[in-house]
């Protein structure tokens, strides 16, 4: 059976860089917006440590913030 394995973040305030053994995964520019990466062929064999990393990066003049979900 072939499974795809992805990674998915909820929100990364403003700009993200994320990275998976050591392979870019890419950016994503808009902060509060789900995003994910297919990480499959990036992962190590069985057994193996995988390792994630991930940059954000917030200007301190930023003005936006979250005000939380409404119920």
């Amino acid at each position: 059976m072939n499974k795809n394995i992805v990674l998915q973040f909820d929100a990364v305030q403003m700009v993200s860089q994320v990275w998976i053994n050591g392979h870019d995964l890419g950016k994503q520019f808009l902060g509060y917006v789900t995003f994910e990466y297919d990480i499959t062929e990036y992962l190590n064999p069985a057994g193996e440590e995988n390792v994630i990393a991930v940059k954000a990066y917030s200007s301190k003049n930023s003005a936006r913030r979250y005000a939380g979900k409404e119920f």
